[in-house]
């Protein structure tokens, strides 16, 4: 609150009352997935997609990065297979195609690679408008 003259109430030391009482919590993760879409596309569009993994523990990291498309028709590689190093990241370049107008969105998972348990996850979402030169 803001001092008014006429306004009996005193003055908040901090605008945000509840920042003097946050928390700092650490969550490890043996990996992490970044894969940056475009909002927009139109049908039969090819996207490169920059998937990057990164390794968050001491050993090498064998891994898949599937991708899925929710309520989309997206036509990308199967499940692939990738080592990374020990704290080190790598970019991998997928190339995914729409096929279908529509809105929804993709999710690209890493999974371990030796028994399929999920590491990390991201949804990205996506609108397919139609070809405007048809």
């Amino acid at each position: 609150f803001f001092f008014v003259p006429g306004n009996r109430r005193p003055p908040i030391s901090s605008p945000v009352p509840w920042a003097r009482r946050c928390v700092n919590a650490t969550v490890h993760q043996e990996a992490t997935i970044d894969a940056p879409l475009p909002p927009f596309a139109t049908v039969g569009a090819v996207l490169t997609v920059p998937v990057r993994v990164e390794n968050r523990t001491d050993g090498v990291l064998h891994a898949k990065v599937t991708f899925t498309g929710e309520g989309l028709g997206i036509q990308g590689p199967e499940a692939q297979t990738v080592e990374v190093p020990a704290h080190r990241a790598i970019e991998v370049p997928v190339e995914l195609r729409t096929n279908e107008v529509g809105e929804g969105s993709v999710m690209v998972r890493v999974l371990r690679a030796s028994d399929d348990a999920p590491l990390d996850a991201v949804r990205r979402p996506l609108v397919v408008w139609p070809d405007a030169r048809l």
